[in-house]
């Protein structure tokens, strides 16, 4: 990690509706040490005017440093999206990531890494054409072997596209998924840590490598950077769960936690802080927070959808609290829940779970929203889909 002076980078994933500047100021608290916005589709935020309102950042000298992520596959378009933003963050990176059937529709996410020469191109233009660094968060490029149900990483292709990006189209900044497009669901599996090293072996001299994918915990992030020799290391699901994954020491309780973003959320409201969909995304993290308490509790489930806003979210704690004082509840015996089910591919009750999760995804849609803005709001919806790969673009 001292390689580029940066010991101890941790980092929150860009994630669509979750990563609010609330949860952003509070993950910093514990630990973090750079942020990435949500994904910001480049085009909405040009020829849209409600989008622009809700996704446009805003200045904030305590939200740095602070990489804006946006998608897209056109040059001038995402030159003229990343001029609005570059004077509010440190760095613009390239989502070559999103594994979802809507990237796949846009042509943008991990879709661009299977056609190398237009997207260095690309690339390259975007970093000639804005004033702060380029990066790009990149999955491995899988073999194009149709007969194989689960195609596996190309290794040849993948470095020699990451090689390009960076000697090429020079990139400042590289983030590795160790995993492809095609993992997701039941065939997820963990991160190929080995093949991050490997990229590191190869470009670590020249610029800053991420690594990014099965981090649920300070000693796991720790085990990777040791295995992969990365300088930061990127979390995405589990710090949705536990946004202290980072601080180490005692376990933060989770009721506190859900308390204090709270309470950022109500001096930075998430619909104001570059993140548009206000109490819909409070909703999923308080759901996220506290999933232990929620199992097999339906109230508190029913309660959560029909929260109106952060005053019922209040309440919902309020409750949680009460039942843990009267339960004599132990923090140091919490642990990670929602994740771990998700991880563990148990299937046994996740469509109820699934719906809680959604959480009003449709619901809260803008009534003038065309169908492409709509189609981008549903990529919110990936960080809710049990066929999710990490959550994060």
């Amino acid at each position: 990690m001292e390689r580029h002076g940066h010991r101890d980078t941790w980092v929150l994933a860009p994630m669509v509706d979750q990563s609010d500047l609330p949860f952003r100021k509070l993950v910093r608290k514990y630990g973090c040490t750079l942020c990435f916005t949500p994904m910001i589709h480049a085009k909405m935020l040009l020829t849209h005017a409600v989008y622009r309102r809700k996704f446009l950042i805003r200045d904030d000298p305590t939200d740095r440093p602070l990489i804006a992520q946006l998608c897209g596959n056109d040059a001038e378009t995402l030159i003229a999206a990343a001029r609005l933003i570059e004077p509010y963050c440190d760095a613009i990176d390239l989502n070559c990531g999103c594994p979802q059937m809507i990237a796949r529709r846009g042509n943008y996410g991990a879709f661009l890494l299977e056609s190398p020469d237009a997207l260095v191109e690309t690339v390259k233009q975007l970093v000639k054409g804005v004033n702060v660094p380029v990066c790009v968060k990149v999955r491995l490029v899988p073999t194009s072997d149709s007969l194989c149900e689960t195609p596996q990483t190309d290794w040849d292709a993948s470095i020699d596209l990451y090689r390009r990006l960076v000697r090429e189209a020079g990139i400042a900044m590289l983030t590795v998924h160790g995993r492809t497009r095609h993992h997701k669901g039941p065939t997820i599996g963990k991160a190929d840590w080995d093949a991050v090293r490997r990229v590191v072996e190869e470009l670590g001299s020249e610029i800053p490598i991420l690594s990014n994918g099965s981090i649920d915990s300070l000693e796991q992030a720790l085990e990777c950077r040791q295995v992969t020799g990365v300088d930061g290391i990127m979390s995405s699901e589990a710090i949705l769960e536990y946004p202290a994954l980072f601080a180490g020491g005692e376990r933060i309780s989770r009721v506190q936690l859900a308390y204090e973003y709270l309470k950022l959320a109500k001096e930075y409201p998430p619909e104001l802080g570059g993140q548009g969909s206000g109490t819909k995304c409070m909703r999923a993290h308080i759901h996220r927070f506290l999933d232990g308490d929620f199992e097999g509790n339906n109230h508190f489930r029913q309660a959560l959808i029909a929260a109106k806003g952060r005053e019922d979210l209040w309440d919902i704690v309020d409750q949680v609290a009460a039942i843990q004082k009267e339960n004599g509840h132990d923090v140091a015996s919490e642990k990670l829940s929602w994740y771990m089910r998700y991880r563990n591919g148990h299937a046994d009750g996740l469509s109820d779970r699934h719906k809680a999760e959604r959480l009003g995804s449709t619901k809260s849609r803008s009534q003038d929203s065309d169908d492409e803005v709509e189609d981008v709001e549903g990529c919110a919806q990936c960080v809710f889909d049990t066929n999710n790969n990490d959550g994060d673009y």
